[in-house]
């Protein structure tokens, strides 16, 4: 790698180009939308990416987000909108992963928990380093993790909420596939993907913050 592409992979990311990474992703969303056999289904999954998308915008107009934090938000993003497009538990590339893996269950859900740990981790940690000034270090990270298994516990609740007052379409939504550990599965996910964001992604998050907006 050349000092000048190393410099600019260390860069935060400009406004322009969240935006486009916004309207790549609401883009995805409607073909996908289009073409999904399970409307009901793709609109419980996919509120997420749906209130997602306006937030990341609003907080990227008012402050600079690192590259890492941009990118692994839209990955989440296109997880959830492949989930909802087929449901978790048809997904092909999760198939196709538990094909490779030697996996018998559709493993595409705990991809999605996955990333449910890492990005609510990095956007946790940005905002402690940038924004109340705390220094890179333990309790940054024992927050950021905080953080991220504080969402993932809320949606277990909202799942399990839904699937004892909804109807047959929500309960369809929170489908653990045949296995009683999902919730437990779920959250543990969720622990590795924050610990993967707070142990390997911060070291990139820390280069991104110290750079001015590429």
């Amino acid at each position: 790698m050349t000092e000048r592409s190393a410099t600019t992979v260390e860069r935060v990311i400009s406004h322009r180009k969240v935006e486009l990474l916004m309207l790549g992703v609401l883009g995805v969303a409607a073909v996908s939308f289009a073409t999904t056999g399970d409307r009901v289904n793709w609109i419980l999954e996919e509120v997420v990416v749906l209130v997602a998308v306006p937030v990341v915008w609003w907080f990227s107009a008012r402050h600079e987000i690192t590259g890492v934090l941009a990118v692994a938000a839209v990955l989440q993003m296109l997880v959830i909108t492949h989930g909802a497009h087929t449901t978790y538990e048809h997904a092909q590339l999760g198939e196709w992963l538990g094909s490779t893996l030697g996996i018998s269950r559709n493993p595409w859900d705990r991809v999605g928990h996955l990333f449910q740990g890492i990005v609510p981790a990095l956007a946790a940690r940005e905002v402690l380093r940038r924004h109340a000034g705390l220094q890179a270090g333990p309790l940054v990270a024992f927050l950021s993790i905080s953080v991220a298994m504080c969402i993932a516990a809320l949606y277990e609740i909202i799942e399990m909420i839904l699937g004892l007052i909804g109807s047959e379409a929500t309960r369809d939504f929170v489908d653990t596939n045949g296995d009683l550990l999902d919730p437990q599965w779920d959250m543990t996910m969720a622990l590795i993907g924050s610990l993967v964001a707070v142990v390997v992604l911060a070291r990139w998050q820390e280069r991104q913050l110290a750079k001015p907006a590429l």
